[in-house]
């Protein structure tokens, strides 16, 4: 039963995450600020036995989240451009919830306030702004291929992170004996790590050489460079939510998400690829 709850859940997640990516500009804007919302929620959440952080810390996670994109949009000179008058206005709210979430923390009279204050300003860069790369990256993808918007690179993203987890999970469940990183995550091994890694690069080389069309805008070898960033970086991720929730002696980050636990289960590999990849391009664009 469980299995099959875990199934159609997964079925769904994959539904609303590759239409709104595809959907769109503002479809994919919004999702992912949905999902800042409530990751930030259920990271401030999870984190109360160890610190009293302030649900308000969503304002400077949401407003950093659209001051990324705006401030991209206008830079790249899309026509989803808020304006920078926009961009002002968010930039400078942002740092003012910033201020005045520090300040608060003197009324609040709650011990550790040092701990506070970092549980409750960690999700600007460990969420907010992962997040906000997702919808960027298909303007950085439309740009490549002539147009407004386009969500397969993003979308390709998550496949890769799809693929690495099921290549991971069937040959560590049948060849795994040696343990990866056994004080985090006891059940990984690198075993489950190499067919991850082999599924996710074979994927990334096909889709780019049976769909030139679509993914053509980039060799080969980068799309195998980039599925092995999202295996390595993916795996950095998942291990890194597993350090937080064993720190935290917790199972799951959320019940939300019936068989894969909370938002923070399900998307702690992407909150790492997204941004290494996105750092990739930058490099790559600044070398050529």
């Amino acid at each position: 039963m469980n299995l099959i709850l875990r199934t159609l859940t997964g079925i769904a997640i994959v539904a609303v995450i590759a239409g709104c990516i595809l959907g769109g500009f503002y479809w994919s804007m919004g999702l992912f600020g949905i999902l800042t919302l409530a990751s930030t929620l259920e990271f401030v959440n999870i984190c109360r036995k160890e610190a009293s952080a302030s649900v308000w810390s969503v304002v400077p996670a949401l407003l950093s989240y659209l001051t990324a994109i705006w401030l991209f949009c206008d830079l790249s000179g899309n026509e989803h451009s808020a304006g920078k008058r926009a961009i002002m206005v968010a930039f400078s709210l942002f740092i003012l919830s910033s201020l005045i979430l520090l300040a608060c923390e003197l009324y609040r009279l709650k011990t550790r306030p040092v701990i506070n204050l970092s549980v409750g300003l960690m999700p600007i860069l460990y969420i907010a702004l992962p997040f906000s790369l997702v919808p960027i990256l298909g303007l950085w993808c439309g740009a490549q291929t002539g147009a407004a918007y386009n969500g397969l690179f993003p979308l390709a993203l998550f496949v890769f992170v799809w693929c690495n987890d099921v290549g991971a999970y069937c040959v560590g469940c049948t060849l795994g004996r040696h343990r990866l990183f056994p004080r985090v995550s006891p059940k990984k091994s690198w075993e489950g790590s190499v067919g991850g890694a082999v599924l996710t690069i074979a994927a990334a080389i096909v889709m780019a050489r049976t769909m030139p069309e679509h993914f053509g805008f980039m060799p080969a070898t980068s799309w195998a460079v980039i599925a092995l960033l999202t295996v390595v970086f993916g795996t950095l991720g998942d291990l890194t939510e597993s350090l937080i929730k064993r720190g935290l002696d917790i199972k799951d980050s959320g019940r939300i998400l019936p068989g894969h636990g909370g938002f923070l289960d399900r998307f702690d590999s992407t909150l790492f690829v997204v941004p290494a990849v996105a750092a990739f391009l930058l490099l790559c664009s600044l070398s050529c």
